[in-house]
């Protein structure tokens, strides 16, 4: 690892280390669209989608997201205060082993496939292979 370090030191130099912004860099626009998107929403009033599709008529295909990022930036439009945070993932499932299972039926190679999933380890507790999805097959597989 220092040989990899030393060696990224002698190839980039001082920036080699320095703490780079994450992510794809944003696209350059050109001063002469970011002026035809003005004066579009400022004759019209329209929002990203209306002027996107006032370009793709004219033969142009562009972004709903540049043309938006412009409006933000131009401060031609209100920012959203009732915008969504991303909302946490929660992994749905009991507190306690064996105390709920989770069925399911499958159809492969014109075969029936039933199996019984533990909702807390999800570790497969029954399964089996039939010819047809039954309520018969279900009860018989449980026991």
């Amino acid at each position: 690892m220092v040989y990899k370090l030393v060696y990224k030191f002698k190839t980039e130099g001082e920036f080699a280390f320095k703490a780079m912004k994450a992510g794809r860099p944003k696209l350059k626009i050109n001063k002469n669209f970011t002026e035809e998107v003005k004066t579009i929403r400022c004759k019209t009033g329209y929002g990203s989608e209306k002027i996107q599709f006032t370009f793709k008529q004219q033969g142009y295909a562009v972004s709903q997201h540049i043309i938006q990022r412009i409006l933000d930036q131009e401060q031609l439009t209100k920012p959203n205060l009732k915008l969504r945070k991303q909302r946490k993932y929660v992994r749905y499932q009991w507190p306690i082993s064996n105390y709920m299972w989770h069925t399911d039926w499958t159809t492969f190679n014109e075969k029936q496939y039933c199996a019984f999933i533990d909702d807390r380890s999800r570790k497969i507790m029954a399964a089996g292979v039939f010819k047809d999805a039954t309520t018969e097959n279900t009860i018989l597989l449980q026991m």
